[in-house]
């Protein structure tokens, strides 16, 4: 199953919540994608955490391997 796992740094001054989208994609076909959110609570000023959420696409295996990037981060100030 692809996983990504994501590392979390809150440059903020303020504790904060996170939302991490985060797409996949297969190697070999781009049009094979999916999506996961890692949401990760409470984070504190300059703190950081790695890796800190596992994110994983409900897809037995992708031919080739698979690609996954961040596509938005949602952050939620205390």
């Amino acid at each position: 199953m692809p996983t990504a796992f994501v590392v979390v740094s809150n440059h903020s001054t303020v504790a904060s919540d996170y939302v991490i989208h985060i797409a996949f994609g297969s190697k070999d076909d781009p049009t094979d994608t999916g999506a996961g959110v890692a949401t990760v609570s409470n984070i504190a000023p300059g703190q950081i955490l790695s890796p800190s959420q596992r994110v994983s696409w409900g897809h037995d295996d992708l031919p080739g391997g698979f690609t996954c990037k961040a596509t938005q981060v949602d952050r939620h100030a205390h």
